[in-house]
């Protein structure tokens, strides 16, 4: 399969879809996207080689100085295994738990389409709300952790938002070897239409 195919598949199905989306992708690259009103440090990447939808979770410092692993994490939204054809049956993913190992699709692109690309309407959708926040766990080496969440949904959000250090976007952080954790807005302020 070529390594293209699951891109075109979603820019063609984003097409049909994009109002689904509260905030919509906007093509940035060849497989990534960014999302408008949300901040440029969230980015959704379209994994050609593994067949993964990914948000990419870069910090705001750093955002764009280079595409090296310490400078973001990332969030798999869906991905595939080992997806075969099974003849009679149809297009499954062997990798799959028990619940969903007898799902056969007809063709490829329906699979993708229901597996790969539903689930991030979902999750954008019910991510991208005022309520959450990006928190980024970061020390001078890179990011070591990403979440966008708020603190109500669980221990581990709750912790971050007690260690903060920074929050509401101010860039100045200070980097050293002990992990800190910053929060920022996930939206674009729209008062002065700045990116972050």
């Amino acid at each position: 399969m070529s390594k293209k195919l699951i891109v075109s598949y979603f820019d063609n199905w984003l097409e049909k879809n994009i109002d689904r989306f509260k905030y919509k992708p906007i093509k940035i690259g060849f497989n990534k996207y960014r999302f408008e009103g949300i901040i440029d440090s969230i980015i959704l990447q379209i994994t050609k080689d593994t067949r993964e939808v990914t948000i990419l979770m870069y910090s705001p410092n750093k955002f764009q100085s280079n595409e090296s692993e310490i400078d973001y994490d990332m969030k798999d939204i869906s991905w595939f295994y080992k997806v075969q054809h099974i003849k009679d049956k149809g297009y499954t993913d062997l990798g799959w738990i028990d619940e969903y190992k007898d799902t056969y699709y007809p063709t490829f692109k329906d699979m993708v389409h229901t597996e790969l690309f539903e689930p991030l309407v979902k999750y954008c959708n019910n991510f991208f709300i005022q309520e959450n926040s990006l928190y980024i766990v970061e020390c001078k080496y890179g990011v070591t952790m990403g979440v966008i969440g708020n603190a109500i949904q669980g221990k581990s959000l709750q912790k971050l938002e007690d260690t903060c250090v920074d929050t509401n976007n101010k860039l100045k952080m200070s980097l050293d070897e002990i992990p800190k954790v910053y929060k920022f807005d996930i939206f674009i302020d729209s008062k002065n239409d700045k990116k972050i």
